[in-house]
């Protein structure tokens, strides 16, 4: 028998063209929000909540979850219009990767990415940006 302690109830709007990688699985407690044309690569993993992990008694299992709702109303978690995550891209917490970004295969975003970002690693960090000026990608 399964109980679950917390059920979650949240939100997952999914902009026009948005492509879902096979594999891939989205928890919201709040509200996950795509914008328009973001591609997925498969095995993707989405957050915007976490175990609870208070008491090393108890199984993570029966613990709850931990989430915190952003305070001003916008989404948990928001994928920018255009923007693309690779291969096996887990992202938790809350946060916003900005317009026409990519998030390299493998990467664990924990923390903001601007607009026209390349962001790869755990955590990820920003290794190139566009410069709309001279019109090409520069490394950060």
């Amino acid at each position: 028998m399964l109980t679950l302690l917390t059920p979650i109830k949240g939100t997952i709007d999914f902009g026009e063209g948005t492509d879902v990688g096979m594999y891939s699985r989205i928890v919201a407690r709040g509200t996950v929000k795509f914008e328009k044309n973001v591609l997925m690569g498969n095995h993707v993993y989405i957050a915007d909540a976490d175990h609870e992990y208070k008491n090393p008694t108890i199984p993570i299992m029966y613990q709850g979850i931990t989430f915190q709702p952003k305070t001003d109303g916008s989404p948990n978690i928001l994928i920018g219009e255009g923007s693309w995550l690779g291969t096996n891209v887990v992202i938790v917490g809350n946060v916003n990767i900005g317009k026409h970004c990519v998030i390299g295969a493998n990467s664990v975003v924990t923390k903001d990415i601007p607009d026209y970002s390349v962001a790869v690693g755990m955590p990820a960090k920003v290794i190139k940006r566009y410069n709309f000026d001279t019109q090409q990608w520069e490394k950060v």
